[in-house]
């Protein structure tokens, strides 16, 4: 094996590694030393690479950002319909299908994205840029075909539907408790009964 090879499989072996801890527990309760220790890296090679924890948790978090994009994009590409309010549903469902195949990655991006470590935020929001705008440009496109309640404009709504998609899961784990759900499929009708009434409310304004 090539020297460029090694030192791939070294960094890949570290972020797998990283992934696993920080997905598993929380930023504060991870360390490097339990990294190095319960995934039998040495001290010398972790150091050689990275110099903290919080560069290891960057580390994850612009892997999953990356990865998450590239699925949405790859999601929404797919035929499926035209009408706007199923084209919502399906990048809010395709977002949790997912964290779903994915629990590793769903505990750090949340940690990430709801909870970040105060010393790493400014650089997770750089890192979460390309999401932002992905979705941005997503709702825009969406929301130009859709006829909105009077008075509110396609900015509030699109900033609204934004601001949902990362509380989306946390709100529809309360919504539905896991002991509810049976399966993949039972999961799935949870979100878009949620979603229904993200995009509808439960009110009738007289």
């Amino acid at each position: 094996m090539k020297q460029q090879e090694r030192q791939a499989a070294s960094r890949q072996k570290i972020l797998q590694a990283a992934l696993e801890e920080f997905g598993s527990r929380s930023y504060d309760g991870t360390s490097m030393e339990r990294i190095c220790a319960r995934h039998h890296i040495s001290k010398g090679m972790m150091y050689h690479y990275y110099s903290s924890k919080g560069e290891l948790f960057l580390l994850c978090v612009a892997d999953i950002f990356r990865r998450l994009g590239d699925y949405l994009t790859q999601q929404m590409l797919r035929p499926g319909g035209s009408h706007p309010l199923g084209s919502v549903n399906r990048y809010f469902t395709a977002r949790e299908q997912f964290f779903l195949q994915r629990p590793l990655e769903k505990r750090v991006y949340e940690n990430a994205t709801l909870y970040p470590p105060e010393e790493l935020r400014e650089q997770i929001e750089g890192l979460r840029r390309p999401i932002r705008e992905l979705n941005r440009r997503f709702l825009n496109q969406v929301l130009a075909g859709i006829t909105l309640r009077p008075g509110l404009e396609g900015e509030r709504a699109a900033r609204y539907c934004e601001s949902m998609v990362d509380l989306f899961s946390p709100l529809v784990e309360r919504y539905a408790p896991q002991e509810e759900i049976t399966g993949l499929t039972g999961l799935l009708t949870v979100f878009e009964e949620f979603l229904d009434l993200v995009l509808y409310g439960v009110a009738w304004r007289e």
